[in-house]
C-alpha cells in the first residue's frame, strides 16, 4: 500500500523528473483511433492513481484507462483504451486531468496557460485530509477482495470457514468487529449473515460518511425498540414478506454496494469536496475519472432494488406509528393486497409519510425520468459541457455530470440504511423459521 505522508514533497518531485523543472502538471498527446482527433492529456501530477473517462467529441468513441502513479521511482505511465499516443504535435483538444480535484473541461486546445487544479483550489484543500482519503481508496479496493470471500462462504452456507476466516484476522477491522454488541443466537445460519454483514458495512463504511452511518445505527435502535414492544408483530411482517425475497433483495443491493465502492477512485474529487459543489464553477469545471455509462447503469439498477424493498420500510412505518404492519395511514389492509395496488414500483416509495422514523431515507429520493431514460435509450450526454439530459415520455431534466454523480451518492447511501434494515429483516426471519 502507497505511503502518502509526504503527498507534498512527492508531487514536487514527481514533476521535476518529468520535466527538469518543478512544476505539477505534464502534457501527453493522444489520437483517437476512429476518428484520428487528437487530444492533449493535461495531467495533474498527484500522488494516486488517476481513473481517466471521456468520449470523442467527434466520434462520440469512449476512452477510459488509468494513469498509473509510481513512487519509486517517482513517475507515471498511461493505460487508454481507443486512442494510441503520439508525440507531441497540434492538438485539437485539450484536457485536463486529475485524481484529486474537478477539472476544466474538455475545450478546443488553444495553448493558454491555466494554473493547474491544485493551485486553483488550494484555498479549501487539506492535504492531511487529502492523504486520508487516498489511503481510503486504496484500503478498499484491498477490502472488495475480501468481501467477495465473506459473500462466497455465507452463501454457500459455508459458516465455519467463514467465522475461522473473520477470527483469524488482527487488523482494524478485527477490532471493530469485536466491539460489536454481542448478537450470537447459537444458530449458525443466523450469526454468520450477522457476521458477514457487519463485516461488509465496516468495509464500506469511509464510503458512506458519517451521516449515513449514524443514520443506520439510528434506525437500528428503533428496529431493536420494536422488536422488544411487538415481537408477534415484526415476526408476522417478516414472514409475510418471505424469506427468498429478503436474501434475494439483500444480496442485490450487496452487489450494488460492491459496484458502487468499485467507482470509489474515479469520484475522488467528489469525496474530497465532501460532495459541496457549490466550492466549484460547475460551468467550467467538471469530472473526468468516471463516465456516465458506469453511474446510470448504477442507478437504474439501485432504482429499481430499492423500489422493490421499500415494503420493508413501509410495513416498519406501520408498526412504528400505528402498533400493526397491516395498519396504513387510510386503514387496515392486507399488507400484501395494499403493495400490489400501488401499481409503479415508484407508487410505493412516494406513498411514505416523510415524518415517520422510516421514511427519511427515501422520501422524494428516486428520479423516474432518469430510470426511464436508461430503459428507453432517451439520454443524452453533450461531452463538452457534460451536460446529461433525461428524457422520458413525459418529462425532461437535465444536469451536469458531476450533479448526477452526486445524485447517485445520496441513492447510495440510502439504499446502504434499506440493506440493514433488510438484514435485521431477514435475521429476525431466520430465527422464527429455526424457532417457532
Amino acid at each position: 500500500m502507497k505511503d502518502y505522508s509526504e503527498i507534498k514533497i512527492f508531487r514536487s518531485i514527481i514533476g521535476a523528473k518529468r520535466k527538469g523543472e518543478r512544476q505539477m502538471t505534464s502534457n501527453s498527446f493522444f489520437k483517437c483511433k476512429v476518428c484520428g482527433t487528437v487530444f492533449r492529456l493535461r495531467f495533474q501530477v498527484g500522488y494516486s492513481d488517476c481513473p481517466i473517462a471521456f468520449a470523442c467529441p467527434n466520434c462520440l468513441t469512449e476512452i477510459s484507462g488509468l494513469i498509473s502513479v509510481h513512487q519509486k521511482p517517482p513517475d507515471f505511465s498511461f493505460k487508454v483504451d481507443n486512442v494510441s499516443e503520439v508525440g507531441e504535435c497540434q492538438a485539437d483538444y485539450v484536457l485536463e486531468l486529475s485524481s484529486e480535484f474537478l477539472t476544466h473541461k474538455m475545450i478546443a486546445d488553444d495553448h493558454a496557460h491555466h494554473l493547474p487544479p491544485f493551485l486553483r483550489n488550494i484555498d479549501f484543500t487539506d492535504t492531511n485530509k487529502t492523504a486520508r482519503i487516498l489511503q481510503t481508496a486504496d484500503e478498499i479496493e484491498n477490502r472488495l477482495k475480501e468481501i467477495k470471500i465473506v459473500r462466497d462462504l455465507y452463501n454457500n452456507g459455508k459458516y465455519d470457514y467463514l467465522e475461522r476466516m473473520l477470527d483469524g484476522k488482527s487488523d482494524d477491522m478485527a477490532a471493530a468487529l469485536r466491539r460489536l454488541p454481542n448478537v450470537e443466537t447459537g444458530y449458525p445460519e443466523v450469526d454468520s449473515l450477522s457476521q458477514s454483514h457487519k463485516y461488509i458495512l465496516f468495509s464500506v463504511e469511509k464510503t458512506l460518511g458519517s451521516e449515513t452511518f449514524s443514520s443506520i445505527n439510528s434506525l437500528a435502535s428503533v428496529f431493536e425498540s420494536l422488536l422488544g414492544k411487538f415481537p408477534g408483530n415484526l415476526f408476522s411482517f417478516a414472514s409475510s414478506l418471505g424469506g427468498a425475497l429478503l436474501k434475494e433483495n439483500r444480496r442485490r443491493m450487496e452487489d450494488l454496494i460492491v459496484r458502487f465502492a468499485t467507482m470509489y477512485r474515479g469520484l475522488l474529487p467528489l469525496y474530497l469536496l465532501d460532495w459541496d459543489l457549490t466550492k466549484t464553477n460547475l460551468e467550467t469545471d467538471g469530472i473526468t475519472t468516471v463516465g456516465l455509462k458506469p453511474l446510470h447503469e448504477f442507478y437504474k439498477d439501485a432504482f429499481e432494488t430499492i423500489c422493490d424493498s421499500i415494503d420493508v420500510a413501509i410495513g416498519l412505518n406501520n408498526i412504528a406509528v400505528r402498533n400493526d404492519y397491516q395498519s396504513f395511514t387510510d386503514g387496515h389492509y392486507c399488507f400484501v393486497d395494499k403493495m400490489r395496488k400501488y401499481g409503479f414500483k415508484s407508487a410505493k416509495a412516494k406513498s411514505l409519510v416523510f415524518m415517520e422514523p422510516f421514511s427519511f431515507p427515501f422520501v422524494s429520493l428516486l428520479d423516474n425520468t432518469i430510470r426511464n431514460s436508461e430503459s428507453h435509450f432517451s439520454s443524452k450526454y453533450n461531452v463538452l459541457s457534460q451536460m446529461v439530459t433525461f428524457k422520458d415520455s413525459s418529462e425532461k431534466k437535465e444536469m451536469y455530470l458531476a450533479e448526477f454523480a452526486c445524485k447517485c451518492f445520496e441513492v447510495y447511501c440510502s439504499m446502504c440504511i434499506l440493506w440493514d434494515l433488510l438484514y435485521q429483516m431477514e435475521r429476525i426471519y431466520l430465527i422464527r423459521e429455526i424457532k417457532p
